[in-house]
């Protein structure tokens, strides 16, 4: 994948094929569709690893399997930047990891997004499959029944939750999906700056909001 380098710091991302999330697999087109919105992202000021093109305009590139029947290989190329991952967990830090998700999604809500941008979609259908696992976690001897029982009502009130929502722009779009201390985030002189977009998403922007100060 000839690409136009200058000088500077970058990083190649081998992307394999499995599901971002379940039964859902992050295909080239959904790869190209999350490095046009990180485009987007650094277009717009946003201190993200912006995306290089190729000579041929491209934004990832298929590479065959060197294995009989092997998967293909995707693979693309970011800019570095500064920054260091955060262990300690002030309020400082947790205003900026909040300020970065406010950055995100407005500028997802206000984006006019290119009629062929596909990304996996985390929606109602997921949550089915989360307790489909729950429920085979529980017949496994894994969970008790008093244990299933409050997440299934939690997930069918999700579930209702994200249907009444629907997927309006000031309500869906796409997101990180990943965005925390644990690595994907950096700070650089107090600002917080996401990094790795691997694994963005269709989803509600309250979605990414729960899922950051759950596993954060």
């Amino acid at each position: 994948m000839p690409a136009l380098l200058g000088r500077g710091r970058y990083t190649i991302r081998v992307h394999n094929p499995v599901p971002i999330i379940p039964d859902q697999r992050h295909e080239l087109e959904s790869i190209r569709s999350g490095r046009l919105w990180l485009e987007a992202l650094g277009a717009a000021g946003m201190c993200v690893q912006r995306p290089i093109r190729s000579r041929d305009g491209d934004l990832a590139t298929e590479l065959e399997s060197t294995e009989p029947g092997g998967d293909n290989i995707h693979v693309t190329i970011v800019q570095c930047i500064e920054g260091e991952p955060e262990k300690s967990r002030g309020s400082d830090h947790w205003f900026g990891i909040g300020k970065a998700l406010g950055a995100l999604h407005d500028h997802a809500k206000n984006w006019d997004r290119p009629d062929r941008f596909h990304l996996p979609e985390t929606n109602e259908l997921t949550v089915d499959t989360w307790m489909e696992r729950i429920d085979w976690a529980s017949t496994a001897g894994r969970l008790t029944r008093n244990e299933v029982e409050p997440l299934r009502a939690f997930s069918d009130r999700v579930r209702d939750m994200m249907a009444g929502l629907g997927t309006r722009p000031d309500h869906w779009g796409p997101i990180h999906g990943d965005l925390g201390f644990w690595g994907n985030c950096v700070f650089h002189e107090g600002d917080a700056r996401p990094i790795d977009f691997n694994s963005s998403v269709m989803a509600h922007f309250a979605f990414e909001v729960g899922h950051t100060a759950c596993w954060t």
